[in-house]
């Protein structure tokens, strides 16, 4: 018998946006990066385990509300769930990555079988003198 190989694929998106904390209150922005982490089975009729260009046109259109916007009382995360209102109310890298998380939990799930979203990870970077720092990242795992 063989055994089913589950293999994890690796999704990159970026944007750049303005942000204030209760800790923070002037308004920064900062450069973000989110990471979709995707379990699957190797599908042998393509060499996929999920297209990443149908998980870009899910994301992307998420991504696209926030560029270059100022994350607090921002539309696009407030028309979302709970997370996405908390998101809106503290954007900080923790809300972020439970924002995607919940929007993207479903969709993703729905374009293979097998196939499920199994983390997001949301990096928030500066400029530094050598261009983007890492500052630190929120990594959200997806159980079931």
């Amino acid at each position: 018998m063989t055994m089913e190989q589950r293999l994890t694929i690796n999704v990159p998106f970026e944007f750049r946006a303005t942000h204030w904390l209760p800790v923070r209150s002037d308004p920064h922005d900062h450069g973000f990066q989110l990471m979709l982490t995707i379990e699957g089975p190797l599908n042998p009729t393509n060499g996929f385990v999920v297209d990443m260009y149908e998980v870009r046109k899910i994301v992307e259109p998420l991504i696209d509300g926030l560029k270059g916007s100022t994350l607090n009382g921002n539309q696009s995360l407030q028309r979302g769930s709970s997370a996405g209102k908390l998101a809106a109310t503290y954007p900080t890298c923790e809300t972020l990555a439970s924002y995607f998380a919940d929007a993207c939990t479903g969709p993703i799930g729905r374009l293979a079988t097998g196939v499920k979203l199994k983390a997001v990870e949301m990096h928030i970077l500066n400029d530094g003198s050598g261009g983007m720092e890492e500052w630190g990242f929120a990594r959200v795992e997806i159980g079931g």
